[in-house]
């Protein structure tokens, strides 16, 4: 049995479970470092016309079929990159701007909230 709380929820729902990606991501162009596997690293990534560096890999983990790198960009942003081996496309998943917190290595991360 089925409940539907809202079409926007279907609608989500169907297109993650039936065409098998997220509402939600971005599809992106990545040059990827193929060395011991195929898009081992992204290298550069394309949204729209801009083009950005990846100047540093600050993380990766794997899932089932996909792959997620946490990337530092050359416009300083940091941006969650999946790569999905069953679909063979790279999607930008996670967006963090300069600065703001959770990115900005100088923050005081010893306060106590009281």
């Amino acid at each position: 049995m089925w409940t539907v709380v809202g079409t926007r929820g279907l609608a989500a729902a169907v297109q993650r479970e039936v065409l098998g990606y997220s509402p939600h991501a971005m599809r992106v162009k990545v040059e990827a470092y193929a060395g011991h596997t195929a898009n081992e690293r992204p290298l550069r990534f394309t949204l729209g016309e801009r083009t950005r560096e990846v100047v540093d890999v600050l993380d990766r983990w794997y899932g089932e079929q996909e792959r997620y790198f946490r990337v530092r960009a050359d416009d300083g942003d940091v941006y969650v990159l999946k790569y999905s081996d069953r679909e063979d496309c790279w999607e930008v998943v996670s967006f963090t701007r300069q600065g703001s917190q959770g990115t900005d290595p100088r923050r005081d991360i010893d306060k106590t909230i009281h």
